[in-house]
């Protein structure tokens, strides 16, 4: 009788119990073995998973799905799993914050951090509009003001000048109209 070693439980079988393919190849782990994830997946259904931070028996819905696990779900709850990210984040928290931001300024107006700080630089830390340096800005940040059209970035402005062009729905002749009704009534 032909044996072979399986790979898994490194017990030796005999050939049967080993899948054979139409190719002629046979594998390297036994029917058995072959079938542990699957059955793993099946018991973890209905069987409660160890968490393995906390080590808490817990429910197959307080687990995260991954298709890379052998049962399909996170080898670490949820509530670990929010702590770890919530740690990880109070550690790494300036690191955060600039790959938010520059992901934002890519995404929303297809501009780097580097391009922003030039911009910023180029207008002298100033509002394009108004002329107020950032420091005399409530909240010390200008924004990226484009057109709503094209998403062509326009420049940097502060907060009272970006809310002015959006009331104004970026509309010239609205904005003309309020400077000549403030130089009408500006004598009184």
């Amino acid at each position: 009788m032909e044996t072979k070693i399986c790979k898994e439980c490194e017990a030796e079988k005999p050939i049967k119990e080993f899948r054979k393919y139409s190719d002629g190849y046979i594998a390297n782990k036994c029917k058995k073995c072959q079938n542990k994830p699957i059955v793993s997946s099946i018991i973890g259904k209905t069987m409660p998973q160890k968490c393995a931070r906390c080590g808490k028996p817990k429910k197959r819905k307080d687990f995260y799905p991954d298709k890379r696990r052998p049962k399909g779900i996170s080898s670490i709850c949820k509530k670990c799993a929010s702590l770890e990210r919530k740690n990880d984040y109070i550690k790494n928290k300036q690191a955060y914050k600039k790959r938010n931001r520059n992901n934002h300024l890519k995404s929303k107006y297809g501009i780097t951090t580097m391009q922003y700080d030039e911009m910023l630089i180029n207008q002298n830390y100033c509002c394009e509009i108004c002329s107020r340096h950032v420091d005399k800005i409530k909240n010390k940040k200008l924004y990226v003001d484009h057109n709503h059209n094209t998403n062509k970035v326009r420049g940097l402005i502060c907060g009272s000048c970006n809310r002015l062009i959006a009331l104004a729905v970026e509309n010239k002749v609205i904005l003309k109209n309020a400077i000549i009704y403030l130089k009408k009534y500006n004598n009184e």
